[in-house]
């Protein structure tokens, strides 16, 4: 008998200002395609979150600086390549570029063109993820040991028993060092939900108890974990973590 391979999809998510027309009708044609469209940006991250996507492709009417914020907050989630079509110039289309999009396309543009950048994107981030699937998932700095994949963080061969929120938010700040995230890129982040009440003292709270257990395998761990004041946290290991 002749054995049928099971061929997973191309999976993309959309984002488009509300009102749009949808894109998804582009792919409707395409079996090989699954087309989720979200209705807020929420509403995506929460998508990204717990589901695998190859391509986000953001389609807004909206001013330059939003979409930023909305690629910046795509880009602490997920590496997964961003799609934009958008209106304006050159100057529009660079800024969109250095805030993390990989192509950005403005109007007028052609369903052809989409179509063509979407396989393109969308092969090269198979090809990446196929390139990476046997790199190390563990980080190691200094004194402490983060395994991404089986969440769990050593200090010096202990192991630190760590709630969900306390591993996130510090496989949050340890994936780049030295970067400030606000306290409402972590809430939405770590919380997977829109700010609400009063987050600061919420993210405090948490991170409280997350530098007692630091503090508990070694005086000066907790210092790993620094404060912006009035913006956020970010991740900064020493040498020596204890002075």
């Amino acid at each position: 008998k002749t054995r049928k391979i099971k061929y997973m999809k191309n999976k993309i998510i959309i984002i488009q200002t509300e009102g749009e027309p949808q894109l998804k009708k582009l792919f409707i044609n395409d079996k090989n395609t699954e087309v989720y469209c979200a209705e807020t940006l929420h509403d995506a991250l929460l998508h990204l979150t717990s589901r695998t996507y190859h391509l986000i492709i953001i389609k807004s009417v909206k001013d330059i600086d939003s979409i930023c914020k909305v690629i910046d907050t795509i880009r602490l989630l997920k590496k997964v390549p961003i799609l934009i079509l958008t209106y304006g110039g050159i100057s529009n289309k660079r800024v969109c570029i250095q805030a993390g999009a990989d192509i950005v396309l403005l109007y007028p543009y052609k369903d052809e063109e989409i179509k063509l950048y979407t396989l393109s994107l969308i092969r090269r981030y198979t090809q990446w993820k196929e390139d990476s699937s046997s790199e190390k998932r563990i980080a190691n700095f200094e004194s402490l040991t983060i395994d991404y994949l089986t969440r769990k963080v050593y200090w010096k061969q202990n192991t630190l028993n760590l709630t969900n929120h306390e591993f996130d938010f510090l496989k949050l700040l340890s994936s780049m060092q030295g970067r400030v995230y606000t306290f409402e890129q972590i809430y939405q982040i770590v919380w997977n939900e829109q700010c609400h009440g009063d987050i600061r003292n919420i993210i405090w709270c948490m991170l409280r108890r997350l530098r007692q257990k630091l503090r508990k395998e070694e005086s000066g761990a907790g210092n790993i974990i620094r404060s912006a004041r009035n913006v956020g946290y970010y991740f900064e290991p020493t040498k020596e973590e204890n002075t």
